[in-house]
């Protein structure tokens, strides 16, 4: 999966961003990162064209997650940094 957004990355260390929130991002991150790691080992072991096309289906899904995942983190993180933090 692609790397986090430099914008991402520093909304993670913004002291007005609540660790709760980053918690969150960071499992929902770790959960997609596993299966997709979990596909692209069935990819590598099966000889089947249908099973890897479905491999690639699913990890185009999982990248869609993701992104709404990123876009939904920023949108939550950016309020708390215009508000100065958690009040």
């Amino acid at each position: 999966m692609r790397a986090m957004k430099e914008e991402t990355r520093k909304l993670i260390f913004n002291e007005n961003v609540p660790m709760s929130l980053i918690e969150e991002f960071t499992c929902k991150m770790k959960a997609l990162t596993a299966t997709a790691e979990k596909l692209n080992s069935v990819m590598r072991e099966t000889q089947s064209f249908s099973v890897k096309l479905g491999c690639v289906e699913q990890m185009a899904q999982l990248l869609e997650k993701r992104n709404e995942a990123e876009a939904d983190f920023v949108k939550e993180a950016r309020e708390y940094v215009k508000k100065g933090g958690e009040q």
